[in-house]
């Protein structure tokens, strides 16, 4: 009799011991799946600065090409400005020049003038704590600039003849649109290196009445859509964004 009401009590105790593992492991196992949610919205509720940081960079492309021999080049200096890590209004300025000679004799000479550039782009990542950015925007450029022409092919109304003929001084002034996107990744401290690839128009041409531009400082050649930048941009953190960087590193 005693060895049965012992066993009894030995199976109610390990009967117990069961219960209590398997709520315990229940338990443990929501726990975890709150924590796993509660980080995943921390990650996605990153708070960023409304002015987080300031750039100052140059577009290498264009020089680089032009020192390998290219007939046309420019050379530019860029502010940006990261607002909530999200938006980045920017503005540019810089001087290209032209020079080309054709095998029928035609030269085309556009002396350095300035261009100007401003522009707004968005970064897709600004959820996310990561080293780089992938991002997209639009640019709107304008420049005013003169060309010479030499050895231009003109034909007589009357008489079946033709004769080369120089142009004076043209005067432009062309305005485009640019779109396009890229990755900007984080190299060291302040370092940033970034590719952009944009589609790029003229909303006005600016012709004159003897001639088309061949050459347009900071668009490139005229009848060229495409445009390839590769930047290299130092960036310097506000003082309350660093603030903020802190605190979401204490977060986790």
């Amino acid at each position: 009799m005693r060895r049965k009401l012992i066993s009894n009590y030995i199976i109610s105790i390990l009967l117990l011991l069961f219960a209590f593992s398997s709520v315990s492991a229940q338990q443990q196992e929501q726990e975890a799946k709150f924590v796993e949610v509660v980080n995943e919205e921390k990650v996605d509720s990153i708070h960023h600065s409304f002015f987080k940081s300031f750039a100052i960079g140059t577009n290498l492309a264009s020089p680089v090409m032009k020192a390998l021999g290219q007939d046309h080049g420019d050379f530019e200096i860029l502010a940006e400005l990261n607002l909530m890590n999200r938006f980045f209004p920017e503005l540019s300025f810089g001087a290209g020049d032209g020079h080309v000679f054709a095998d029928n004799g035609i030269r085309i000479d556009v002396p350095y003038a300035f261009f100007y550039r401003g522009g707004l782009h968005y970064n897709f990542l600004h959820k996310k704590d990561t080293p780089g950015w992938v991002m997209g925007g639009i640019r709107y450029g304008f420049s005013s600039y003169k060309s010479t022409f030499q050895n231009l092919v003109s034909t007589d109304d009357y008489w079946p003849s033709t004769s080369p003929t120089d142009l004076p001084e043209q005067k432009f002034n062309s305005h485009w649109l640019e779109v396009g996107g890229g990755i900007r990744v984080k190299c060291y401290k302040g370092l940033f290196l970034g590719w952009m690839v944009y589609y790029k128009w003229l909303v006005k041409q600016g012709a004159t009445q003897n001639a088309n531009p061949w050459y347009i400082p900071g668009y490139g050649v005229n009848g060229n859509n495409f445009n390839i930048t590769f930047n290299v941009l130092y960036n310097i953190e506000f003082k309350k964004a660093k603030e903020d960087n802190k605190n979401i590193q204490l977060r986790y």
